[in-house]
């Protein structure tokens, strides 16, 4: 959130950048999880413990962009576009995505 209100500095939101773009922690192959991958409580089905929310997922991707990261924030969308099921196409929108799988959980037709 501080990326996408522009409230950082540029030392913070590389800091951040470095982190969220980690293929071990945050950048999944529907990224980015409520819970890094490596915390020992990461569980890609469990509500704030791994799932993705779109809207957060989003969120970051304006951040990125905010500090001239634009080959991530690219990245970031065109992964979750690809690799959310649901997201284009027939399928609903849901209100969670697994980060390891895309597989849609929770509500359907979310938003």
């Amino acid at each position: 959130m501080p990326l996408w209100a522009n409230v950082e500095t540029m030392q913070q939101a590389k800091s951040v950048r470095d982190n969220v773009m980690d293929e071990n922690k945050f950048n999944t192959f529907m990224p980015v999880p409520t819970a890094s991958k490596d915390n020992p409580k990461y569980d890609p089905y469990r509500y704030w413990k791994g799932p993705v929310w779109i809207d957060q997922a989003l969120f970051l991707r304006e951040g990125l962009r905010n500090y001239g990261s634009y080959e991530d924030a690219s990245l970031i969308a065109h992964k979750l576009f690809n690799n959310a099921q649901g997201l284009v196409g027939s399928d609903s929108i849901r209100e969670t995505y697994n980060p390891e799988t895309g597989e849609g959980l929770n509500a359907t037709n979310f938003s």
